[in-house]
């Protein structure tokens, strides 16, 4: 079962890696695009507050952390429902 949770691991990383990549470079035009899933509140600040998120989520599945999941599943679901929304 080890393998079955590096390989979660690994494309959990691998999923917020290009996130971070795309914000990243693209930074203008996803701070644009906050207001029209999470309106009413400051665009940068909830701008930054989802690149920390994703970075943390990261640092703690390299680590081996557990925090590391639950703070995936906290900002898939986050997502999800800024989507949904």
């Amino acid at each position: 079962m080890p393998y079955v949770e590096l390989g979660c691991r690994a494309v959990l990383c691998l999923v917020f890696l290009a996130a971070l990549a795309g914000k990243a470079t693209g930074w203008r035009a996803f701070v644009s695009s906050v207001p029209g899933l999470v309106p009413g509140v400051p665009a940068a600040p909830v701008a930054v507050a989802a690149l920390a998120g994703e970075s943390t989520a990261v640092a703690l599945l390299v680590l081996g952390e557990r925090a590391g999941f639950v703070l995936a599943a906290v900002l898939l679901a986050a997502f999800a429902a800024a989507i949904l929304r």
